[in-house]
C-alpha cells in the first residue's frame, strides 16, 4: 500500500517536471479603435475590433484602457505617461491600434512630409502615420503633427516605458512602415504584391533572429518595441462585413483557442504571428485579386514573448 502510494507520488513528480509552467503575464494594454473621420470615409469595424481585443486582453489578466472617440493624440501621450509610472521592468505593455494609417506621397495622403533625405538610406523616404481621433477632419487635415502620430513619434513615446517587453499591434494600412526595414523577421518585402509567400517566407529569418542590427532612424526599432503589423509599408489592410471585423484582427482574436502550436498552454507572439499570417494567406489572399492582397509583418527580434494563456 505504501509502496504504491510512493510510486504514484514519484510518477506525479516526473510528470510535473516534464512540463514548463509559466505564470500568466502581468501587464498593461492601451487599445485604440478609431472609426470616425471626415476627410476619408469612416471605418465600420475598427471600434468593434478594439472592443473585442480589449475584452480578450482583460480576460487574460491585463489592465486595459480602451479608447475610441476619445482616443486623441493628446490622450495617447497622457495614457503612456500614466502607465510609465506604474509598469514594472518585466511587465508586458501592448498598444493596439485599429484605424486609418498612411504614408507620405501616397495618393490618399499627399499633404504633410519631412524634408527629403531625412531618413537613412536603408529606410523608405517617407514617414508613416496612424490617424487618431481628431485626425483627417476638415479642421486638422493640413496639421498632421498636432493630431496624428508618426513612426518616429511613436518610437519616442514608447521610450519612456521602463519595461523590456513592449508590443505594438496595428490593424491599419501601411502599418509595416513602422518597422525598421532591416528588422523584418518574416523576410517578406514591404510590398507583398511583388511576389507571393511560397518558398520565400523565412528567407532571412535566421540572420535577423540571431543577430538583429541596432537600428537608427524614424521607424520603431526592435530594441525599442516589437511591432506586429497587419500590412506592409506599401499595402492596405481591409475590413469585411461578413465577419464584422478587420481581417487581421479577426484572426488575431482566434489565437487563444487555435494558435497554441507548441501545446504549452500559452500563446507567444511568434505563435500569434504564424497563425494570423497563415490564416490571412489561406482565407483571404488566395481568394482576392492581387491589389487586395496583403501580408502581416513582425519585427525581427532575438527573443519571443508570451502574450497570454491559451483558452
Amino acid at each position: 500500500m505504501k509502496k504504491c502510494l510512493l510510486l504514484t507520488l514519484l510518477a506525479a513528480v516526473f510528470v510535473s517536471c516534464g512540463q514548463t509552467y509559466l505564470p500568466p503575464p502581468a501587464g498593461y494594454a492601451l487599445v485604440y479603435g478609431i472609426s470616425n473621420y471626415s476627410i476619408l470615409r469612416d471605418l465600420s469595424y475598427t471600434d468593434d475590433d478594439a472592443g473585442a481585443v480589449a475584452e480578450l486582453l482583460q480576460r487574460k489578466g491585463y489592465d486595459v484602457t480602451l479608447r475610441d472617440a476619445d482616443g486623441t493624440k493628446e490622450q495617447l501621450i497622457a495614457d503612456i505617461a500614466r502607465i510609465s509610472e506604474v509598469i514594472g521592468p518585466y511587465d508586458t505593455f501592448i498598444f493596439y491600434y485599429a484605424g486609418h494609417g498612411g504614408r507620405h506621397y501616397d495618393r490618399y495622403f499627399p499633404v504633410y512630409s519631412d524634408p527629403p533625405g531625412t531618413e537613412p538610406a536603408y529606410q523608405d523616404s517617407d514617414d508613416e502615420w496612424i490617424f487618431l481621433s481628431g485626425s483627417l477632419t476638415e479642421d486638422s487635415f493640413g496639421a498632421w503633427p498636432e493630431t496624428a502620430v508618426s513612426d518616429d513619434e511613436l518610437r519616442d513615446l514608447l521610450a519612456v516605458l521602463p519595461t523590456i517587453k513592449k508590443l505594438v499591434i496595428m490593424d491599419a494600412c501601411n502599418s509595416g512602415g513602422f518597422i525598421n526595414n532591416d528588422l523584418i523577421k518574416d523576410g517578406i518585402p514591404q510590398d507583398y504584391g511583388l511576389y507571393r509567400r511560397e518558398d520565400r517566407i523565412f528567407a532571412n529569418t535566421l540572420s535577423l533572429f540571431f543577430a538583429p542590427p541596432q537600428s537608427e532612424g524614424p521607424d520603431v526599432p526592435a530594441e525599442s518595441a516589437i511591432v506586429f503589423a497587419a500590412a506592409g509599408e506599401r499595402e492596405y489592410s481591409f475590413e469585411n462585413a461578413s465577419i464584422n471585423h478587420g481581417i487581421f484582427t479577426y484572426f488575431l482574436l482566434q489565437t487563444p483557442s487555435r494558435g497554441d502550436a507548441g501545446g504549452d498552454g500559452y500563446i507567444s507572439l511568434m505563435e500569434a504571428y504564424a497563425y494570423v499570417s497563415g490564416r490571412l494567406e489561406e482565407e483571404w489572399n488566395n481568394f482576392v485579386s492581387e491589389d487586395l492582397r496583403y501580408y502581416p509583418h513582425v519585427s525581427g527580434i532575438p527573443f519571443d514573448i508570451i502574450l497570454f494563456p491559451a483558452d
